[in-house]
């Protein structure tokens, strides 16, 4: 009985020792991950300023993209332009800040897929895009700019970690920069409605809604703002969104975007200045000199290895009292585990009337299942082409392929006239396989000319596509065939198709011809992309079957058929380059 009641004793204090050893550990490591937060604290204090600088300035962008669209394209172009190159250089240096403090580990939050989803959410805005409400909201808001006010989140958390008494002054930090975004999402939404001047409908209302009610009264509670002050704003604001509100349903509005805007910016700024006098005082604490390693901590620290050492003792111990099995009884005998005599093993019978295991076909053989609706039943076959005739992605200097030039250029048999030819057909198309089919004449076209055509496809474009494929083939054509007549011998015409942005079923594809022919004067590049030159693009019959329609206007119209985007640039004594950017769709297969 002694000896039952010794070992119960042993076993709890062993156990509660165990525990104690785990948790007094635990508080010495947070207490010492606290102190390493601490001694980097002006590392995260500056993280956190550029981030703010970051958030600012694609608030900014998200208004001109607004207005962009808004007026339907109308506004300066040039403007957004500067503005999201100036966010590309903020978050470039971030990332090298970043690069060269790699124990700053857990801002995935911000990393993750930001650079991948501003550039797609900018292809939607230049191809003035319908969805407004996923650009403003579900893009620029939720997959934007969401991601970078946790980051400041985490960071203000990290340091309230190592010195809670200042919890208050930096949670106050990242209250504020919410409250500054949240009006700067009101002021963007508003904005697009004021320049569409139409009715609003109920989904906007109900956004708009939650807009009002997450800002009912965001003035309130800043230290930094008196009540009074804090009064006046709010009424202010109020006034502006009643003037908003009563022409929702008219689309008549008592008050002008410009003024809007000016209005919404200086009660704005008032958030603005009391966030940075919150960040001045951030940088005026001295936050190394709190130390997180306290005295007691210390304390803990062994108090946590001298219970695990009698712990450890005591189970050695009880473990060497632990009677032996063999011991005991000399009978039992430990078998040995090798491999049994020969004489002992007995061939297993057969087994009868089992069926074939089913053998899993190759990934090669590929089944398709469409999840965009197609007005026709496809059955889609993977392209089949033998290796002497298939293209390569790239025949860019320093690449070595074999000879595919085609040996002729087939004339088209369409013979539709061109209001036939302006109606869209999307349909699903081998997307590679296409560009190559494209390409493939122009080689042999440019080789005649004695001009040099390097050309670049990407290989991340999705394999399978949803589009017009002949209207693309059609303005592709129209472009390279204009390049290599324009360019003299010894020329240089490049192609470039390129994957610059993609969700899970969508991509943006951007084609780029440049050429090193003659000089397009802005207002020829004007007429061109409104689709009214009469510059036309000399077609030999041999590649098309109208030149004189398919001008490059007639280019330009097909790409606003297909809701792309056409820019043009022209340089005196250097040569054009024509930028499309299309969205397509992407064709999910079961092995997706």
């Amino acid at each position: 009985m002694k000896q039952m009641i010794r070992k119960i004793f042993i076993i709890t204090l062993m156990i509660f020792s165990l525990i104690a050893s785990a948790f007094f550990a635990y508080k010495s490591y947070y207490n010492y991950k606290s102190n390493q937060i601490i001694q980097k604290s002006d590392q995260y204090l500056s993280l956190i300023d550029q981030i703010d600088v970051l958030i600012r300035n694609i608030d900014h962008e998200r208004l001109l993209s607004s207005l962009y669209l808004g007026f339907d394209g109308k506004t300066d172009f040039r403007q957004l332009e500067e503005t999201r190159q100036k966010s590309d250089l903020i978050l470039s240096d971030i990332n090298d800040f970043l690069k060269k403090n790699p124990d700053i580990t857990f801002l995935e939050n911000f990393q993750k897929n930001l650079t991948s989803n501003l550039q797609y959410v900018r292809s939607r805005v230049d191809v003035v895009s319908a969805d407004y409400q996923d650009i403003i909201f579900k893009y620029y808001q939720h997959e934007v700019i969401d991601p970078m006010l946790l980051s400041v989140k985490d960071i203000t958390q990290k340091l309230s970690q190592g010195i809670s008494s200042y919890h208050l002054v930096l949670q106050n930090y990242a209250i504020l920069q919410d409250k500054e975004d949240s009006l700067r999402l009101e002021e963007s939404f508003i904005s697009f409605v004021l320049g569409r001047s139409f009715k609003v409908s109920m989904p906007d209302l109900v956004l708009y809604n939650g807009i009002l009610e997450k800002n009912s009264k965001p003035f309130d509670h800043i230290s930094e703002i008196s009540q009074e002050q804090s009064n006046q704003l709010e009424d202010k604001l109020k006034e502006l969104r009643i003037s908003v509100i009563k022409g929702v349903s008219s689309g008549n509005y008592a008050i002008s975007v410009t003024s809007w805007i000016a209005n919404m910016d200086a009660l704005i700024q008032n958030i603005t200045l009391a966030q940075q006098n919150v960040y001045q005082k951030l940088q005026n604490i001295d936050f190394k000199s709190v130390s997180s390693e306290s005295f007691i901590s210390k304390i803990v620290l062994a108090i946590s290895f001298l219970i695990a050492f009698i712990g450890l003792f005591f189970f050695l111990r009880y473990k060497k009292e632990l009677p032996n099995p063999t011991s005991d009884n000399p009978n039992i005998q430990i078998k040995n585990s090798t491999t049994p005599k020969e004489e002992e093993v007995k061939p297993a019978k057969p087994v009868q009337n089992v069926q074939k295991p089913i053998v899993s076909m190759p990934k090669k053989d590929i089944k398709v299942t469409p999840v965009v609706d197609v007005n026709e039943n496809i059955v889609l076959k993977n392209p089949t082409s033998s290796v002497k005739d298939d293209l390569p992605l790239s025949n860019m200097p320093g690449v070595v392929n074999e000879d595919i030039v085609p040996k002729h250029i087939a004339k088209s048999d369409t013979t539709s006239s061109e209001q036939e030819i302006l109606k869209r057909e999307d349909k699903t198309f081998y997307a590679l396989e296409e560009f190559k089919k494209i390409i493939k004449p122009f080689i042999e076209e440019a080789d005649i000319k004695n001009v040099d055509f390097n050309y670049d496809i990407d290989p991340t474009i999705p394999e399978i596509c949803i589009g017009d494929i002949d209207k693309i083939k059609k303005f592709l054509t129209i472009f390279l065939t204009y390049a290599i007549n324009v360019t003299p011998s010894k020329g240089l015409v490049v192609l470039k198709i390129e994957n610059i942005a993609q969700k899970k079923f969508e991509s943006a594809i951007n084609f780029t011809i440049e050429d090193s022919g003659r000089y397009i004067d802005e207002d020829e590049r004007r007429k061109i992309k409104r689709g009214i030159s009469t510059h036309h693009t000399f077609l030999p019959d041999a590649l098309t079957h109208d030149s004189q329609k398919e001008t490059l206007s007639f280019a330009s119209r097909l790409i606003s058929l297909l809701d792309g985007r056409l820019t043009i640039s022209s340089e005196q004594n250097k040569g054009s380059t024509f930028s499309i950017t299309l969205n397509l769709k992407k064709f999910i297969t079961t092995d997706d």
